[in-house]
């Protein structure tokens, strides 16, 4: 199948390998109020997910993971929140920051407009 017709598939977003390339069409919501707690989402993970904080997710240090909860808003798409946020920080990977997003959604933070 051409790629140009697997992104415009309607993507299952209930496991994380199968989010797509399509980050400016996902949009999550905040399902709380206030601040995330620390160890969320990795603690409510399985461990092979949890491991992924350890390697690659290492780049989500702390206030970098409060400027993503931050920009979420219901209205930006995955792609503006990794923007903003290497706008203030650092150039982020766009898989890391929906990677994270995609673990929250699994754990019930968020959920996807």
């Amino acid at each position: 199948m051409p790629i140009s017709n697997r992104l415009n598939q309607m993507v299952k977003l209930k496991d994380p390998q199968s989010l797509e390339k399509n980050f400016d069409k996902h949009v999550p919501v905040r399902i709380t109020r206030g601040p995330m707690v620390n160890g969320i989402p990795e603690s409510k993970l399985p461990e092979q997910d949890e491991n992924w904080y350890h390697s690659a997710g290492r780049a989500l240090r702390g206030n970098i993971r409060f400027e993503i909860v931050n920009f979420i808003n219901g209205k930006r798409t995955i792609l503006e929140i990794r923007n903003a946020v290497s706008a203030e920080y650092e150039t982020i990977e766009t898989d890391i920051v929906a990677h994270y997003i995609e673990d929250l959604v699994r754990t019930g933070v968020l959920k996807w407009n």
